[in-house]
C-alpha cells in the first residue's frame, strides 16, 4: 500500500454463508484496493458486496447488504472477512461505483469477480485485487478466479498458484494459516 492510500475496514460480513453457530467455519479474507476519486468526481462512493454464486446472477438486483467505502484522493484499501460453513460454496463480489452513497442516482459504473471454491472448512484463505480507475460501465461477464488462485495454507515463498502439481490445492493438504499481509498495487497487480 502506498503511504498516500487510506484504509477501509468491515471486519466481518457473514451475509447468510454461514451458520455463526458450532459448525465449522472457513473465512476468506478479502482485500480491494479501491481507485482514488477522479477530478471529474463522477465516482463518489464504492458499494461492495458479496453473496453466494448460486442465486445471485450478476445482472440482477441484489439485497441491501454490504457497506460502502468513500472514495478519498488517495487510493483506498478495503479490507474485510466472510464466512462460510459450506466449503463448496462460490462466491461472487459486485463493487459498484456511485455518485451518492446508497447509489441513489445508479451506479456509473461495476466491477464483478467471480471467486471458485475460496473456502476450507477450518482454514483461512484471501484474495486480493487492484483497481486502478473507477469504470464506467457495467461489464458482460465477471472476472473469473479460479480456485488456483486463492491464497492460502501455505508459508514461505509465494507461488503463483496455490494448487500443487496434481491439482489439489494446499488448503487441502497443508496444516498452515497465516492471515494476508496489506496489499499493495503496482501497475494493477495485487502484492502482500
Amino acid at each position: 500500500m502506498t503511504r498516500s492510500a487510506t484504509s477501509a475496514r468491515a471486519a466481518l460480513v457473514a451475509l447468510g454463508l454461514a451458520s455463526l453457530g458450532c459448525a465449522p467455519e472457513a473465512v476468506l479474507d478479502l482485500q480491494v484496493m479501491l481507485p482514488a476519486r477522479a477530478a471529474s468526481g463522477e465516482a463518489r462512493v464504492a458499494s461492495i458486496q458479496t453473496a453466494r454464486a448460486a442465486g445471485h446472477p450478476f445482472d440482477a438486483p441484489w439485497s441491501d447488504e454490504g457497506f460502502e467505502v468513500e472514495l478519498d484522493d488517495a487510493p483506498t484499501l478495503a479490507a474485510w472477512s466472510v464466512l462460510a460453513s459450506d466449503p463448496a460454496t462460490d462466491l461472487h463480489l459486485k463493487i459498484r461505483f456511485c455518485r451518492e452513497r446508497g447509489c441513489a442516482g445508479g451506479a456509473v459504473g461495476e466491477r464483478w469477480f467471480a471467486l471458485e471454491h475460496p473456502f476450507y472448512v477450518d482454514r483461512r484463505t484471501s484474495w486480493a485485487s487492484c483497481i486502478t480507475s473507477a469504470p464506467i460501465t457495467r461489464p458482460d461477464a465477471p472476472l473469473e478466479v479460479d480456485r488456483c488462485q486463492i491464497r492460502g495454507c501455505l508459508v514461505g515463498g509465494v507461488p503463483e498458484r496455490w494448487c500443487r502439481f496434481e491439482g489439489h490445492h494446499y488448503c487441502e493438504t497443508l496444516e498452515t494459516d497465516r492471515r494476508p499481509r496489506e496489499l499493495s498495487c503496482h501497475d494493477d497487480v495485487a502484492y502482500y
